[in-house]
């Protein structure tokens, strides 16, 4: 999923009509596809601090990435750079690799978001092109079964 570099300011909550979207987004997926969003969950207290999973989103950038589902990794802004992406992302790509499809998933990151692509790279996602999206530039990436 493409999440833009989040820069200091106010928290920006969703809407009740966007949760609801989402979350019957979600279930749609996981009822079609056998796959969706997960929550992150801090380990001590269960709370819940970030999604992450694989999705279509069907963005019309180009067929390359459209034909596979995306990862996405969104950890809230006070746990950012304490490594829950990564460890998220390592779980579920390692089920991901157990079911028999997809075979390959792929990741939209912004450019300017380091962070981020640190963490694609680590979990063997390769970067394939480029393209602009929402007036961002981004950069595709794509990971095959391990």
């Amino acid at each position: 999923m493409f999440w833009k570099k989040q820069t200091d300011g106010p928290i920006n909550f969703l809407s009740q009509e966007e949760i609801w979207s989402r979350y019957l987004r979600f279930i749609g997926h996981w009822h079609r596809y056998n796959f969706g969003a997960f929550c992150i969950t801090a380990k001590n207290s269960h709370t819940i601090i970030g999604e992450a999973g694989t999705a279509y989103f069907k963005r019309g950038i180009n067929d390359q990435l459209d034909q596979y589902p995306e990862a996405f990794w969104r950890p809230s802004t006070d746990v950012r750079g304490q490594g829950y992406a990564a460890e998220a992302m390592l779980a579920i790509l390692s089920w991901v690799d157990t079911q028999p499809s997809p075979k390959t998933v792929n990741a939209i990151i912004d450019q300017e978001n380091t962070a981020s692509i640190k963490v694609a790279l680590n979990l063997g996602f390769q970067r394939y092109g480029s393209d602009t999206y929402k007036s961002s530039d981004v950069d595709l990436y794509r990971r095959s079964k391990q």
